[in-house]
């Protein structure tokens, strides 16, 4: 892990894009203050204490405002945007024809992309693997996964659906994620 303190400027503001929560920097800018060390993923940590963070993808680096409560879990849950996971919480709307390509989020009542996963424990031993669109009032969530009729692997102990209560990411996104570390890296 390598650490650039103090680099300036990089053209980031939260609020951004018509939404309160996001962060957006000057992408230019971050990639160049981060040429200065080897990296593979980059975190932008803001000196704010406002609930905000985002992720590019492509370029992978994820942007979070450092002083706010649960910055350790939020930099998690943007990290896991840069490796194409996809939030599990819903925006209420329903949706055909947008892209299913993401490894945590299936648009089938089958959950066909995790099937050999169900009824796997997470990490913790706080759920087991299913295949969820139900209401979950105490994360804030009537459903779905990023769309009411998409399903997550797990009820509520997701870092891509809660912040809160202890989550982690639960087996179908850590197995994305070893996969996608392994064939970076080819270990």
């Amino acid at each position: 892990v390598y650490r650039a303190d103090n680099i300036g400027n990089l053209g980031c503001v939260i609020g951004c894009q018509g939404v309160d929560r996001r962060i957006c920097c000057n992408e230019t800018l971050v990639i160049q203050a981060a040429s200065a060390c080897p990296n593979d993923i980059r975190v932008v940590l803001i000196d704010s204490t406002t609930y905000a963070g985002s992720a590019s993808r492509p370029l992978r680096f994820a942007m979070v405002a450092a002083g706010e409560y649960s910055a350790d879990r939020t930099t998690a849950h943007e990290i896991g945007h840069t490796f194409y996971l996809r939030d599990e919480y819903d925006n209420g709307a329903t949706t055909t024809g947008i892209s299913t390509n993401y490894p945590n989020c299936d648009h089938t009542s089958t959950c066909s992309k995790w099937a050999g996963l169900i009824g796997t424990p997470t990490t913790k031993g706080t759920e087991t693997v299913g295949c969820f669109t139900d209401s979950v009032s105490d994360v804030q969530s009537s459903g779905g996964c990023r769309y009411l009729n998409w399903y997550r692997p797990l009820r509520k102990a997701s870092l891509m659906l809660t912040l809160g209560d202890n989550p982690d990411f639960g087996p179908v996104s850590e197995r994305h994620l070893r996969n996608q570390i392994d064939n970076e890296y080819n270990t």
